[in-house]
């Protein structure tokens, strides 16, 4: 055929995909015609065979033309192997042909040019050009940089064929206020050429670029290094330097920057303090976030793209109260060219104070929780005990632990406000200013702490220590032993013995022990071995299950679970019984909601007294049922002397009982 699909006279919004468009002597597509327009052809094979490798021409893959305007050729076609001297790829032809976009698609081989502007077609929209093609060859990456003829082109980047034509598709970026664009492609090879293509606002794209090899680039990781006082970052140099008083903190900043052209982590040391200074790294100007640990042992590193800057902060106190000097070394190193080096130089000087504080006068609790701030007062005094009113900066130190905040700064000589300790313990705080100091002990207790089963090495075993259980650090370990001593009458031990030891062995408040159970209990308890005897004073149950059982105590020492034998689920007492002394109670264990009765028979058989409870209220519910008894008979009759019989019954069977023996007096 002449042509294979033609688009004349005012054809519009019309798709063409998913088509095998080749062997035409002239045209594989033809748009035509004034009002032509916004068309799409889109994954077609265009001059190829079905599978897109053998070669099937047209004379012209596509032809623009007539003013035919807004029609988009793409993505993903691919136009090759076309014929025509004079035609190609793509053409679009005629000055009133305008605005028709050619995006990302497979153009190669063609007889003549990939895309053809002519008589003015798309504006005749000028070509990019490519200046360079450089390949990292530690990365892998190519960075390929060009200029464009207009602001905000879009250029897209193509691997090119021997013709120069675009085959490969690898990229687009946009072209930048001055002209010039650059972007970083992964999948291209040193000896490989690449092209491009510029696209306006208006959708006019060209024709391809003049390709460019790829050739080796060589790598820099140059470091440069600044410092300064101003948080603007306006005086940053080599060396920067600050007088303070010696109350306050000389605040510098530093500023990294990678001033090689390839991805570089650059590592920062500095000096530490000693003596009467501190110094103090932060890894942004804000000092949020203090890195001085790693600063002044194996360094600090920052990632940086080429060109690309981090800030910091650097704090440098002075605990005196003479004029006194401390000047810091900052060193930034490449960590991929170690020769790569930059070093600046911080230099802090302490003007004494005056008039000079003489004592700081420290207001705070006697008592506190590890971590829980406590409202404190801290007032800069005179010799004369009067107030200094002076403003500036005091720090604060704690004898273990960290303390927050570490510093302070007085309004008139005084400050008001939260400090928080992390060490438990008897701690001394101590605020110190040049040579004036001043101090205070607060008794610190623990914050809240938990051990599990996996610290403690026992299956199943939890211990909780609310926060004000003690005043010092607590250790705890734990060891299944063997038991004592037999259980009290009438129970069994459903645990096994755990010894439970540390420091301290006694706590303020109780603190929450959770063990597991060997077996169901009933009337489930937690005792103690006191060194003669098992005992509960003091232990509370707090609930329990088939396998384990959680209660509060007040010290460590071998716990063990217990629960009532059978003969001791169902009781009276008291016993003897005095009817006219007060009531008496029966107690008896369940082991599930149940409807139950109560019978009260006396020596002849006759039932006395009865009594019924529904499943889940109290005498038929599970576990403890406690009910009490007031002596009299079912007709209101007090009791009489002797031996009665009880019995819990449910479902017309007992399940427990006893005798009672009633006495008055």
């Amino acid at each position: 055929d002449t042509t294979g699909i033609y688009l004349p006279n005012g054809a519009k919004f019309n798709k063409i995909g998913g088509n095998v468009i080749s062997g035409n002597t002239q045209y594989g597509i033809d748009i035509n015609g004034s009002g032509t327009n916004s068309n799409e052809v889109f994954r077609n094979y265009i001059g190829t065979t079905a599978s897109g490798e053998g070669k099937l021409p047209n004379g012209t893959g596509v032809y623009i033309s007539t003013s035919s305007k807004f029609n988009k050729i793409g993505p993903s076609n691919v136009i090759a192997h076309n014929e025509s001297a004079t035609g190609g790829g793509v053409v679009v032809d005629g000055s009133g042909s305008i605005s028709n976009w050619i995006t990302q698609n497979s153009i190669y081989d063609n007889y003549s040019r990939g895309i053809s502007l002519t008589n003015d077609g798309n504006n005749n929209k000028t070509s990019p050009t490519i200046t360079s093609a450089t390949r990292n060859p530690v990365t892998g990456v190519t960075t390929i940089v060009g200029t464009s003829d207009a602001v905000g082109d879009v250029v897209e980047i193509f691997k090119a064929d021997e013709k120069g034509q675009g085959k490969t598709y690898l990229g687009s970026v946009e072209v930048d206020g001055s002209k010039q664009w650059s972007i970083s492609i992964a999948n291209v090879l040193e000896g490989d050429k690449v092209t491009a293509t510029s696209t306006d606002t208006n959708y006019n794209t060209s024709s391809f670029a003049a390709s460019v090899e790829v050739v080796r680039g060589s790598q820099s990781y140059g470091v440069d290094l600044k410092v300064g006082t101003l948080e603007s970052g306006a005086d940053y140099t080599n060396a920067g330097s600050l007088a303070v008083a010696t109350n306050e903190v000389a605040v510098f900043y530093y500023k990294v920057t990678n001033a090689g052209n390839e991805n570089n982590t650059i590592v920062i040391t500095g000096e530490a303090g000693g003596g009467d200074f501190s110094v103090k790294y932060f890894d942004s100007k804000s000092g949020s976030n203090e890195i001085t640990g790693q600063v002044t042992g194996s360094g600090y590193s920052y990632t940086l793209a080429p060109g690309v800057s981090a800030e910091g902060r650097v704090e440098i106190r002075y605990f005196g109260n003479n004029l006194a000097t401390k000047e810091v070394t900052i060193t930034g190193k490449s960590q991929i060219d170690p020769n790569q080096v930059d070093t600046i130089y911080a230099t802090a000087t302490f003007v004494p104070l005056t008039p000079p504080i003489d004592h700081f006068d420290v207001v705070a609790p006697s008592t506190a929780i590890a971590g829980v701030g406590f409202s404190t007062t801290i007032i800069a005094k005179k010799q004369d005990g009067t107030t200094c009113e002076v403003g500036g900066t005091a720090n604060l130190l704690v004898d273990q632990g960290l303390i927050t905040p570490e510093s302070i700064n007085l309004t008139a000589g005084v400050w008001t406000g939260n400090v928080a300790l992390s060490a438990v313990g008897r701690r001394t705080i101590t605020v110190r200013s040049g040579a004036a100091s001043g101090s205070a002990v607060v008794l610190v207790a623990n914050a809240t702490k938990e051990f599990t089963a996996e610290n403690l090495g026992v299956p199943g075993m939890n211990i909780e220590m609310p926060a004000g259980a003690a005043t010092q650090e607590v250790t705890v370990s734990a060891a299944e032993i063997s038991s004592p001593e037999d259980p009290p009458a009438g129970f069994k031990i459903g645990s096994k013995v755990y010894n439970i030891v540390g420091s301290p062995s006694t706590f303020l408040i109780p603190i929450t022990i959770t063990i597991p159970l060997t077996e169901p209990l009933s009337d489930p308890h937690v005792y103690y071995w006191n060194g003669t005897s098992w005992v509960r004073d003091g232990i509370v149950v707090i609930s329990y299950t088939d396998t384990s059982i959680t209660f509060t105590t007040t010290h460590f020492t071998p716990f063990a679970a217990m629960g009532a034998l059978p003969s001791n689920l169902v009781r009276f007492g008291p016993n003897p019984f005095n009817p006219n002394g007060g009531s008496g109670r029966f107690w008896y264990w369940l082991d599930e909601d149940k409807g139950t009765s109560i019978y009260l028979i006396d020596l002849s058989g006759a039932i006395v007294w009865k009594k019924s409870f529904s499943a889940g209220e109290n005498g038929g519910r599970k576990g403890e049922n406690n009910i009490e008894f007031d002596g009299k008979t079912a007709w209101g009759d007090v009791l009489g002397d002797g031996v009665y019989v009880y019995k819990v019954v449910q479902d017309g069977r007992s399940i427990g009982g006893g005798k009672i023996a009633v006495i008055k007096r």
